[in-house]
Formats: structure tokens, sequence, C-alpha cells
């Protein structure tokens, strides 16, 4: 829908109107004109469905290298739009874009310099003989380009090498296979499902998210439900169940641990340990100031807290009293300190610990089938997770 039509009477645009200060209805107008028009979305930006590997073999315009000190607002132009032709839509493809940081200014400034009366855009960051006037979703597609090519191009295409080393690497058949195996799923996988998105972190010496830890303890639940001997004793739960139990016992009122609804879910559980002699299996990490995940083991039956570290660390002693007030809440004596088993981490490798305590709560709960992993082992520990994964996004995608 074109403004000329909502607005003939110029009563919003080129009215000394603020974007603030205007109703709802006309802001809705506005951001329309950002919206880049389906077909050619399809034509200037990977379609969504795609496999990351055809996401890939797009081509996306590069970025100028240099430009001139030029203020934004020049970008902008009270003159309409030129039509979209197949000559402007190749000049998309192939034109270079602004830089992020004038791109970055660009989105500031958009909603305004709509209201402001300007209807396109020019490249005058090449020159000013690129004379083409584009719609205002031009703004959106050099905000789209840069998007893809930080968030999801440039660390998809570094998996993708890491892929490429592991299936020349000659020490190890396993990996090779492994490697061979997470390529071709690069080439199933929809690039644009959020969880395909940060998948890359799994390939490569890359940190995991916390809700990509989460998911492993997903699958660790899973494994452990289809064991009948497993599933009545094993609970496993997510990384909220630290911060959870650390918020009861701030304080040590047990007044309102014993009666605050937000702690009913910690209170059945606390007494399942007792009563039951059930162990929890949990993961916890340990904050900002030290990005890091262990591994947590509550045994019922031992009467054990089982910490996993692999730097070698104890369990800080703030997280040892907030699970031993827990644990006080509903056994008569405090339980033992233990270490769980857990390979150790080199001091210059910053993003296995994850892996390393997943697998630390695998081997307790398979000790005979899952073994600790070896050093050199952990890039077919990485494979393997996102093999499971991607199969789970596949089998998501084609029910």
């Amino acid at each position: 829908m074109s403004t000329d039509t909502l607005f003939t009477n110029a009563e919003w645009l080129s009215a000394g109107n603020k974007w603030g200060d205007i109703p709802a209805h006309v802001k809705h107008a506005g951001k329309q004109e950002f919206l880049i028009p389906g077909p050619i979305h399809a034509e200037i930006l990977p379609s969504y469905g795609i496999s990351v590997q055809e996401m890939l073999a797009f081509n996306l315009p590069n970025q100028t290298v240099t430009v001139n000190v030029i203020d934004p607002v020049n970008f902008f132009s009270r003159h309409a739009a030129d039509r979209i032709s197949e000559a402007s839509l190749m000049r998309l493809r192939r034109l270079p874009i602004p830089t992020a940081s004038v791109v970055g200014k660009l989105v500031e400034m958009r909603k305004q310099a709509w209201l402001d009366g300007n209807k396109s855009l020019r490249y005058i960051h090449l020159s000013n003989t690129v004379t083409s006037y584009f719609p205002l979703w031009l703004v959106s597609f050099w905000e789209a380009v840069l998007d893809l090519r930080k968030n999801v191009c440039k660390p998809w295409v570094a998996a993708n090498e890491w892929l490429n080393a592991e299936i020349r690497q000659r020490r190890s058949a396993e990996r090779r296979q492994l490697a061979g195996d997470a390529r071709a799923f690069l080439a199933a996988l929809p690039w644009d499902v959020e969880t395909v998105r940060t998948l890359w972190r799994f390939l490569g010496p890359h940190f995991t998210t916390g809700s990509q830890q989460d998911t492993m303890l997903d699958m660790l639940g899973d494994r452990i439900a289809a064991r009948p001997d497993l599933a009545g004793r094993l609970h496993v739960k997510s990384l909220a169940l630290s911060p959870k139990i650390m918020e009861a016992a701030t304080g040590h009122e047990t007044d309102k641990y014993e009666t605050d609804q937000t702690f009913r879910y910690i209170r059945e559980l606390g007494g399942d340990i007792a009563s039951h002699k059930k162990s929890v299996l949990t993961l916890h990490h340990l904050g900002k100031d030290n990005p890091h995940f262990v591994a947590i083991v509550i045994d019922g039956e031992s009467e054990t807290i089982n910490f996993g570290n692999s730097y070698g660390a104890p369990i800080p002693p703030n997280l040892l009293d907030a699970y031993q007030w827990w644990l006080s809440q509903h056994v008569s004596s405090p339980f033992r300190v233990t270490t769980l088993p857990i390979t150790s981490q080199e001091p210059e490798d910053t993003s296995s610990c994850g892996f390393l305590a997943d697998n630390s709560l695998q081997h307790f709960a398979f000790p005979s089938s899952v073994p600790l992993i070896l050093r050199p082992g952990i890039q077919a520990a990485r494979m393997k997770a996102f093999l499971l994964l991607a199969q789970q996004v596949l089998d998501q995608v084609c029910r």
C-alpha cells in the first residue's frame, strides 16, 4: 500500500512530525515501506527452507572496503523510487553495500527519514554516478546482508572448513566418518530454523550455549527414560535447577521455602531424594566471571554431592552452601562432597567444558557403555552431538 494513497493531504509526511509522537496506524504504514516484497526477497536473499549448503552458495553482495565521509542522511532522497526491473535486481545482487557502521546509522534513521518525506535511497557510498533510486526497503536489504554474512555465513564457513580438515586428517578413521556424515547433513538442514542457526558451535573450537547444553540434557533424559532400570531412580534436570536452589537458599529462610509456590518444584525434588533415594543429574554454569560448565550429581542413595569440574577446581563455596541448605530441609545430616569423574581440560582449551560435563553425566548414568572422553576424542564428541541434534531437527521438519 503506497503512502501516496494514505497521505495525500501530507497530514503526516513532511509535516515536522516526530516518529515517537505519531499514532500506531501511521507507524504501521511507515514500517510497511521497509518490508522487502516477497517475490523480490526470493531474488536477492537466500530463500527460507533451503539447506545450509545452498545458503552458503548464494551470492551476497560484498561490503565496501573504504568509504568517503558521507552524512548518512544523504543516502535518503525525496525522489520517487524507480521501478524494480530485472536489471535493478541484478545491481542489488552485485553492487557493494555500505559499511556496517553506515548501515547501522541508516537503520536508526529510517523511520524518521520516511516521516520527513523521503521516498528512496541511493548507492551514494560508491559514487554519484550510481543514479538509480531504490525503494526504502533497500536499507532492510543491506541490514539483512550484514546479518547473514556475520551471524550465519561466517560461522558456517568456518564450521565447514573444520569438517574438511577432519575429513583430511589421518589419525582417526572414526573422525573422518563422523565429519563426512556431518557435512552431508549440511545439504539437508534448513538454514533458517532457529536451532540450526547455532549448530555450528558443535563443529570447531567453540563454546556451547546454555540452550544447547539443556538440549543435550534433554537427550540424556530421553536415554534414561528408555531404560526402566534407570528411569525410576535418575532424574535429569536443566540448567535452571542450581539458580533456583541458590535463590531458595538466600537468607536461609525455611518458612519461605516451605510455603512459596515458586519453590514447589525443588521441594518435591528434595523429597524424592530424601524419601525415595533418587539421584539428580544436572549441569551448572559458573557465571559471567567464570564462564564454565560443571557437572553435578546429587545421589540420594549414597547421600553425596558429586561435583565434576574439568579444570579440577572444587565446588564453589556459595554453590555448595546452597545445595547443603536445600538438602538440609529434607534430610537430617549433610551430604558428603565427592569428585565426579570427568575428563580434565587443558588450560588453553576454553571451549570444551560443556561437552566434558555432559559426558561426565552420561558416564555416571551409563558407566559400562559411555566411557569418559579421551582428550583427543573431543572432536568426535562434538560431531556426535551435532549429528544427534541435526537428526532431531530433520525429524521435526519432516513430521
